[in-house]
């Protein structure tokens, strides 16, 4: 009974103020124990319930790739120290599933590989198809057009300021000069870019 008595000192010296009141009433170290435990069992499904329906309508949408990747991670993580880790399998769906429709072609790739990704590799692949994605949707300036087309032209300059100006409205900030033209040419033919 002594070494009760000291348990329950122990609990009570422990418990915050919100959470003494539900060893109050108790007779006993176990019932006090048991109590807590109901307690924080309850929170703690409850929690996980809201982490999974948070992780289940986690979308990218105007995220970054990484923003996105981070935000899952974030949520997963807190699912395995709740005790609810995720299956890789699982991760994989709910990743692709969050992705807009821009990411179609990527995404059924993946759904039909014939080997399982891992949630590593996804990442890696997923990341690497934002930058592509990403350097495909800048718009070329006006000296980029010009470099590009010097170059493909066999490094014959062709001065595009009056074409783009015309055709596009557009006014390029720099004009390459016909001694830069034959250092790109100079640089394709030692480099090979």
């Amino acid at each position: 009974m002594v070494d009760d008595a000291h348990l329950m000192s122990c609990l009570s010296g422990t418990l915050s103020s919100q959470i003494y009141p539900v060893i109050l009433n108790c007779h006993s170290s176990l019932e006090a124990w048991t109590n807590i435990e109901k307690r924080f069992t309850t929170l703690s499904r409850s929690h996980v319930h809201q982490l999974k329906n948070r992780l289940n309508s986690t979308a990218k949408n105007a995220n970054t790739m990484d923003v996105y990747l981070q935000q899952i991670k974030t949520l997963t993580d807190q699912l395995a120290l709740a005790g609810s880790p995720i299956d890789n399998e699982d991760l994989v769906l709910i990743t692709l599933n969050g992705l807009s429709d821009e990411f179609r072609a990527f995404k059924t790739s993946i759904r039909t590989r014939p080997s399982p990704i891992t949630m590593e590799e996804l990442c890696s692949l997923l990341l690497s198809e934002a930058i592509h994605e990403e350097s495909s949707l800048k718009p070329k300036s006006p000296t980029d057009l010009t470099v590009a087309f010097t170059a493909s032209r066999g490094g014959v300059f062709v001065d595009l300021t009056e074409i783009l100006t015309e055709v596009a409205d557009i006014t390029p900030t720099e004009v390459v000069t016909e001694e830069e033209d034959s250092e790109i040419v100079k640089h394709r033919h030692l480099t090979g870019y």
